[in-house]
């Protein structure tokens, strides 16, 4: 018998995806010439991917 499943970690409790989202809006950013620090992402955190752009 093959057993199959599937892992959903949607809000990063087995992985920290935090890390991962922050070096994408630094590249983004960097490519349009803008400078965006750990500090500029701490303000993001709860705000909607929308809005933060």
């Amino acid at each position: 018998m093959t057993k199959k499943a599937f892992i959903f970690d949607l809000d990063g409790v087995i992985v920290d995806t935090a890390k991962y989202h922050f070096l994408a809006w630094q590249k983004l950013a960097q490519e349009l010439g803008i400078e965006f620090t750990p500090e500029h992402n701490e303000e993001l955190k709860g705000v909607s991917r929308v809005r933060s752009l």
